[in-house]
């Protein structure tokens, strides 16, 4: 296609549009690099974990939270139960897990206890 046939107009709206994509891809490309930044550093990472608890508790989106608490149980929980290594810098969180995995095993097994004296 000839850029002749075209008119000015036409031609001033194609730039004025290659522009604006150019604009948006600079932009996203400065965001990505940001939170990349952000993700390096171990004190920003931390407060950024627990701004996005502290968000997804008050979103008030029940589907995002049942997803989260989906990837805990799986991924967290699970690794931990398994022995998976995590690092030194995870230690207390795994020594937390190991915790919670051990009360919440013995409140299930109190709780069928119950059950069972329940129905004899």
């Amino acid at each position: 296609m000839s850029l002749q046939n075209l008119s000015c107009k036409v031609l001033a709206d194609l730039g004025r549009h290659g522009a604006a994509m150019a604009a948006e891809e600079i932009d996203h490309l400065a965001v990505e690099h940001e939170i990349d930044l952000m993700l390096a550093d171990p004190d920003c990472c931390r407060a950024m974990g627990q701004r996005f608890f502290e968000e997804m508790w008050e979103s008030g989106r029940p589907e995002a939270l049942e997803a989260l608490y989906m990837f805990l149980g799986q991924d967290l929980l699970r690794k931990v139960f398994d022995g998976c290594p995590m690092g030194e810098p995870m230690q207390p969180l795994v020594a937390a897990v190991r915790t919670f995995n051990t009360a919440a095993a013995r409140d299930q097994m109190d709780g069928r206890a119950d059950d069972e004296r329940e129905a004899a």
